[in-house]
């Protein structure tokens, strides 16, 4: 089944976009999966060729940034994104509406540009971490 943004579910309220290829990605949205009660999200891997997108969103950008695409056609990205899936997340609305206070928005902006530039190393780090705590786990039996 290809994935579409024009033949959206009406319950989608978010198109999120996000890099399948990427570990650490990908385990945050396998979160926001297993938070999405009502199945308000429609997740779309910009890493699979199939995955169409919007006119609005070339693949290399989509990429680049964490991008959602709001009912209205409104593209976010970056840390409006995320405030974006935080408040249609349950138990996660008061994070949407700290980190968008000025000042902490220039905050969570630098921090996700940091992330972006350091992606590849964090994923290693990351893919690292989790093999460690499943080898642990397995000699603890």
């Amino acid at each position: 089944m290809m994935n579409s943004v024009n033949s959206r579910d009406s319950k989608v309220k978010l198109s999120i976009f996000f890099d399948g290829s990427c570990q650490l990605c990908t385990a945050e949205i396998n979160y926001y999966r297993s938070r999405d009660k009502t199945q308000c999200f429609e997740f779309l891997d910009v890493s699979c060729k199939k995955t169409e997108l919007p006119r609005i969103l070339t693949r290399q950008r989509a990429l680049e940034r964490f991008h959602v695409l709001k009912n209205d056609q409104t593209l976010l990205s970056g840390t409006a994104a995320f405030a974006e899936v935080w408040k249609n997340l349950n138990g996660w609305k008061w994070v949407a509406y700290v980190v968008v206070i000025p000042g902490i928005s220039t905050i969570m902006d630098m921090l996700y540009r940091f992330f972006l530039k350091h992606r590849k190393f964090l994923v290693w780090l990351f893919t690292k971490y989790n093999n460690w705590r499943t080898h642990s786990q397995k000699h603890e039996r």
